[in-house]
């Protein structure tokens, strides 16, 4: 059947009454559902900051990027909001599938640590955009503590494991920016120098 002669209205009207794109995870089922999803809307995202005290100096957690476009590159880590979650248990739960652990979080799950936005055009200003090469979105980056010692990478349920290796690193020792993806550099060097600076936070951190 060729659907390209059938006005767009009708078609979008058709999907409205689908119950087959979106599964009970709040996840979209097939490939081209997610790729009209990221073509029209701009999505919500949540990451970690995982930071702790290491003989006085702050440090924060990155980790190996397994797949995708960048893959080998240092990343934090989170992901997507799927519809119909609160952002934290999202976030919770994206901790949980990758490194297997539960978090605290330390500023509060309204008050995110940084904002960022992220933009499929790699030629825009990295000063003001982090990149994605898969959609549009809005990132909530949260300083946060949990056990590194029982941290174990696992597969995604719809994929297989999205990180490798956990690496420390202090304002002093960071990689250069090239060698994060996604543009985290800006959002892990915020909260990085946040959690170094504001005395709430950190009393609060763990020390190695």
């Amino acid at each position: 059947m060729d659907l390209t002669t059938i006005p767009t209205r009708d078609l979008l009207g058709a999907l409205l009454y689908r119950t087959d794109i979106i599964d009970e995870r709040g996840m979209t089922v097939h490939p081209a559902g997610y790729q009209l999803l990221t073509s029209m809307n701009t999505l919500p995202c949540t990451d970690i900051v995982g930071v702790r005290l290491n003989k006085g100096i702050v440090e924060g957690c990155l980790t190996i990027r397994e797949a995708g476009y960048y893959s080998g590159h240092f990343t934090m880590i989170g992901g997507r909001v799927p519809y119909g979650m609160h952002f934290e248990d999202s976030l919770r739960n994206h901790i949980r599938e990758d490194l297997g652990v539960e978090i605290q979080i330390l500023s509060g799950i309204n008050r995110p640590d940084y904002v960022w936005p992220y933009t499929r055009i790699h030629a825009r200003n990295s000063k003001y955009w982090g990149h994605d090469p898969s959609k549009f979105a809005i990132g909530l980056t949260y300083l946060a503590t949990f056990d590194w010692t029982v941290v174990s990478f696992r597969e995604k349920s719809h994929s297989g494991p999205e990180a490798r290796a956990l690496h420390w690193f202090s304002l002093n020792t960071l990689p250069t920016e090239e060698k994060f993806g996604y543009g985290h550099y800006t959002p892990f060097t915020e909260c990085l120098n946040k959690a170094a600076t504001v005395p709430e936070i950190l009393l609060r951190l763990p020390c190695v």
